[in-house]
């Protein structure tokens, strides 16, 4: 199963929604690669959700070059992409660094 593991996000003006996200991929449980980043646009990330497709958020910790797993991503009742189920009527991935 392909697996999209989030690393960094960029949200629109109102900061609301994210316009797009860096990713790292992987396929059948393969390791990911920082060599294999791609950016996906918020509408095609849905599709992919609604598909069967598993999104995480992944970071670094300060001062490591090792990638920790964070949080798989859900939508919410409103089409709203976050970390979490809440009230907040924005998208939400985190803590993930922005470009």
């Amino acid at each position: 199963m392909t697996k999209y593991y989030i690393y960094k996000v960029h949200y629109t003006d109102n900061h609301d929604q994210f316009d797009e996200v860096e990713v790292f991929r992987t396929i059948d449980g393969q390791k990911f690669s920082i060599k294999t980043t791609t950016k996906i646009k918020r509408d095609a990330m849905i599709e992919k959700m609604m598909a069967g497709v598993i999104f995480e958020t992944i970071h670094q910790k300060f001062g490591s070059t090792k990638w920790y797993r964070g949080k798989e991503i859900i939508i919410d009742d409103d089409s709203y992409i976050k970390t979490e189920s809440s009230v907040k009527k924005s998208d939400n991935l985190g803590r993930l660094p922005e470009y």
